[in-house]
């Protein structure tokens, strides 16, 4: 089944934030459920700076939709005003973007389209930090975990808010998942991790690291 709102029936008519709290490098899930089929939502974003972002969604089928909103390295701080509307519905909620609690990835959008970019922000570094981005993709099931190869390795740096962004072109395989790690040099374990699905829907009820499923390719 898909996700449903906290506290909320499975079928009733809802929309809410995951988390309302989002350090830096990190996302807030808006889950909408219970709309009409194909009813146009509308999600309207009013950042502590005033400055104002719509986002634009549709009810699924079964009267779902989902949209995220990123919270950059340099992404202001404070309270976000939330208005969901459509389907003769209205919300208001709200979120807050605080500093980062430590290194952290996202992956943008996190179901992209098969051979379009994505893109990979991270934060919570030292400004001017040198890291290494590892893309990998997954290539079944093996005993229960989920099985990855190694796609591409990256160079890249922190500006001075200890943040930054990478895209990503190659692979984009229809219905395959894919791994980002951020590693600091000289250190076999990641600083960061989030994965992607390209071409289908990724729920909140995947895993947002993989660390407990990982698998290396040879």
């Amino acid at each position: 089944p898909k996700p449903a709102c906290p506290e909320a029936e499975a079928n009733a008519t809802a929309a809410c934030l995951l988390p309302t709290t989002v350090p830096q490098g990190t996302f807030t899930y808006m889950l909408i459920q219970g709309y009409p089929p194909g009813a146009r939502i509308r999600i309207r974003v009013t950042q502590p700076n005033k400055k104002v972002v719509v986002l634009k969604t549709k009810a699924d089928a079964d009267g779902f939709a989902q949209a995220h909103w990123y919270a950059l390295h340099n992404e202001p701080l404070g309270e976000y005003k939330v208005r969901i509307t459509g389907g003769g519905e209205t919300f208001d909620s709200a979120f807050t973007v605080v500093e980062p609690v430590g290194p952290s990835l996202v992956i943008q959008p996190r179901s992209p389209a098969p051979k379009t970019p994505a893109i990979v922000s991270f934060a919570g570094f030292e400004p001017g930090e040198r890291l290494a981005l590892a893309r990998y993709r997954s290539e079944g099931v093996e005993n229960g975990e989920v099985r990855f190869s190694l796609l591409d390795w990256d160079e890249v740096r922190a500006d001075n808010q200890g943040g930054g962004q990478a895209i990503v072109r190659k692979g984009q395989t229809k219905g395959a998942f894919y791994l980002v790690r951020v590693y600091r040099p000289g250190d076999p374990e990641p600083a960061a991790e989030a994965v992607y699905l390209v071409g289908e829907p990724l729920y909140l009820r995947y895993p947002m690291g993989w660390a407990q499923n990982f698998v290396e390719g040879q």
